[in-house]
């Protein structure tokens, strides 16, 4: 599920994991939502002035590598501003040749949207056309 809110001029991003048709998850799809629930955690407690874009980076692959899971390719976290829901700096969250982002130092008062996903697989989104 994911929300869109703003406030004072600022998007506030809303998203949550559901999971239909099972009263426990467990095994491999566990393993995705936790790595993503600590990557998620850590990366916040990470936002602090002075440090780099690419420590959370690094943090967020070794948290995948703890679950034995890989991050989604091409999945970027940004900054916001007022009226801006994409800002100019970004948290990439796997090191990729294809997908780079500029180097960039957190600043304090800096607001960001954290996005990270998972994967059990490749990491590597596929377009299918079943909508079921």
């Amino acid at each position: 599920l994911y929300s869109l809110i703003y406030i004072f001029r600022y998007c506030a991003v809303v998203a949550h994991t559901v999971v239909c048709g099972v009263e426990e998850v467990s095994g491999r799809a566990a393993d995705a939502i936790l790595a993503a629930y600590n990557a998620s955690e850590l990366v916040a407690r990470t936002l602090v002035a002075g440090n780099k874009n690419t420590q959370c980076t690094e943090i967020i692959e070794k948290v995948a590598k703890d679950f034995n899971v890989v991050p989604v390719q091409a999945v970027v976290s940004h900054n916001v501003s007022r009226n801006v829901i994409a800002g100019k700096k970004e948290i990439i969250s796997r090191t990729d040749t294809n997908h780079k982002v500029d180097a960039c130092t957190i600043d304090a008062l800096d607001v960001w949207v954290i996005d990270i996903q998972m994967s059990t697989g490749e990491g590597k989104p596929k377009e299918v056309s079943d909508s079921s």
